[in-house]
């Protein structure tokens, strides 16, 4: 598995993998058993999972962002488009009515989960390469290919570059629930 995210409601477990299988785990014994939701084409590179367990989030390689519904996973989902179709990050608010996205550009996206719309929420000059967002979501970290950890505070999301080590990618950021 590439990616790995649990649903809070359930405990299901969803995996992600590099060999286009998305699936559920509600098992975990050793003869687990698994649910397949999908079979991409290519690499899945990120799951995640709503905290309310409403939404289902999978970055496939080349297809874009599907969006499912998890109380209905037999509907097709529905694909947003960015980033080249190559997203390197999701982060799901905590209101789970958004989230952010992050690729091979160098655009942060913030998206509308129900309707699929997304505006630009920071250009950045170099990719991002993880973004975590505050439990209270006024916060936003941001770890970047060249280096950077920045962090966005408030509504005004203007940037603060906390540390700065330029041969040095940043792959994951976090934030504590405390």
């Amino acid at each position: 598995a590439r990616s790995l995210a649990v649903n809070i409601r359930d405990g299901a477990l969803f995996s992600a993998g590099s060999d286009g299988r998305l699936l559920k785990w509600t098992q975990f014994v050793d003869n687990a058993a698994s649910i397949p939701i999908i079979k991409n084409s290519s690499i899945n590179r990120i799951v995640a999972v709503s905290r309310n367990g409403k939404w289902l989030i999978c970055a496939c390689e080349g297809t874009g962002i599907q969006v499912f519904d998890i109380s209905n996973l037999a509907n097709k989902e529905q694909i947003f488009n960015a980033h080249e179709n190559r997203v390197r990050s999701i982060a799901l608010y905590n209101d789970n009515q958004q989230m952010l996205t992050s690729g091979i550009d160098n655009v942060i996206l913030k998206w509308d989960l129900t309707t699929g719309l997304n505006q630009t929420f920071y250009n950045l000059d170099s990719p991002a390469q993880t973004i975590a967002i505050s439990a209270d979501d006024r916060n936003v970290a941001v770890g970047t290919r060249n280096g950077n950890l920045i962090l966005f505070k408030g509504a005004t999301a203007q940037p603060n570059i906390l540390f700065n080590e330029p041969d040095n990618q940043i792959l994951s950021v976090a934030f504590t629930r405390e």
